[in-house]
C-alpha cells in the first residue's frame, strides 16, 4: 500500500470524523442550554435602538424594573438617562414630541 496510500486512508479518516461531529454538533445543538435562558429568567429587555450613524446608536433598554437609555459607539457604552418603574411616564428627555403637556 505504501506511505502515500496510508496517508490518504488516514486523511479521510480524519474528514470522516470531523463530518460526523459537525453532524451532530448542528443536529442536537439545539437541545443544550446555551445562551440566555428564555422566558421569565431573562432580566434586561431592548426596547428600541435607534442607529445615528454608522457606528453611534442610542438604545432603550429594560433592566429590572429600571429603563436606561444608553448611548453606544466604537468608545463604548454610556448610560444617558435612567428612569424608575417602566409603567411610570418617561421623564422630559425620553418624551417624544407633544408628550410633555398632555
Amino acid at each position: 500500500m505504501g506511505t502515500y496510500g496510508l496517508f490518504l486512508l488516514e486523511s479521510l479518516a480524519a474528514i470522516a470524523v470531523v463530518l460526523a461531529a459537525a453532524y451532530l454538533l448542528f443536529r442536537y445543538a439545539n437541545q443544550w442550554p446555551l445562551g440566555l435562558p428564555k422566558g421569565k429568567g431573562r432580566h434586561v429587555e431592548l426596547l428600541e435602538r435607534l442607529p445615528l450613524g454608522p457606528k453611534q446608536s442610542l438604545a432603550v433598554v429594560r433592566f429590572g424594573n429600571k429603563v436606561l437609555l444608553l448611548g453606544l459607539s466604537d468608545g463604548g457604552i454610556h448610560l444617558l438617562q435612567e428612569t424608575g418603574e417602566p409603567g411610570s411616564s418617561p421623564p422630559a428627555a425620553l418624551a417624544t414630541p407633544g408628550e410633555e403637556g398632555e
